[in-house]
């Protein structure tokens, strides 16, 4: 899916996830809040797969 909208916007692909998709495209520079946006969100994303491996070994560990 992000194949599609990257030919018709000419842009690069940054970040994708099923919540945003973000393209660079040359000198469109992103704006200081969109890009602490997308940091405070991938972070976020992060901690949650963590906690989640997390649980996972401690399920394996325990069986």
């Amino acid at each position: 899916m992000a194949d599609d909208f990257k030919k018709p916007t000419g842009g690069i692909l940054l970040s994708r996830n099923k919540d945003y998709l973000a393209f660079y495209r040359g000198k469109n520079i992103l704006l200081r809040e969109v890009t602490e946006a997308l940091m405070e969100q991938e972070k976020f994303l992060r901690s949650l797969q963590n906690e989640e491996e997390e649980a996972l070994l401690r399920a394996g560990s325990s069986a």
